[in-house]
């Protein structure tokens, strides 16, 4: 949001996936790789990594699915990555497709099919900064030129985006999810409540 041109991708996503996965996603679907704290606010709720010290008021994304937060097409989840640099995301559930129990086992949980513009950079401190960047690379002249282009090691292009480099990505978590599906199920189990009825002509 608010970054000089848009920045956008587009992809597929189990909705049974918990938010954590979510993160992951975005984090790849973007260009990142996890090097900060995150938030995702949904209708007045906070979620977050457990790992971390959760702030009050802030819930595990680790026990709550996608489809838990975003049911309709226009329902909106906002997302913020590296609270220091604010870099603030609109996600927006477009559709919702049916998934035939025959393609399960043979697609990926998660498909970037779109994109525009890559990521800022890691080491930009929020979108006023990333602003000065592309104006400093693209402008031989610019005052903070040297400046800026020290923030990174690498040649950067603000307008390319590479959605094979992202599937590659996303494939590679499939193992992943796999692992977190065992852990979700093994959570369910140790925090379901379980409830003793008498059999039946027996009283307790």
């Amino acid at each position: 949001m608010d970054s000089p041109l848009p920045i956008w991708r587009r992809f597929l996503l189990r909705s049974d996936v918990p938010l954590n996965m979510l993160h992951e996603v975005t984090q790849i679907a973007m260009g990142w790789w996890e090097f900060h704290e995150y938030e995702f606010q949904v209708a007045g709720r906070r979620f977050s990594d457990e790992e971390e010290k959760l702030a009050p008021g802030v819930e595990s994304d680790l026990d709550t699915r996608l489809c838990d937060v975003v049911s309709e097409p226009g329902d909106r989840i906002h997302y913020v990555y590296n609270f220091a640099a604010n870099w603030q995301h609109e996600i927006v559930l477009e559709g919702i497709t049916p998934m035939e129990p025959s393609t399960k086992g043979g697609r990926p949980f998660a498909y970037c099919f779109g994109g525009k513009r890559a990521c800022p950079p890691e080491k930009i401190n929020g979108v006023a900064e990333y602003r000065e960047f592309v104006n400093a690379i693209e402008d031989p002249n610019h005052s903070n030129r040297e400046k800026m282009l020290g923030l990174i090691n690498y040649a950067f292009d603000p307008d390319a985006f590479d959605v094979g480099q992202v599937n590659i990505r996303l494939l590679v978590m499939d193992a992943e999810f796999s692992f977190y599906e065992k852990e979700l199920i093994a959570r369910k189990k140790r925090n379901k409540l379980v409830v003793l009825k008498p059999r039946a002509g027996k009283s307790r």
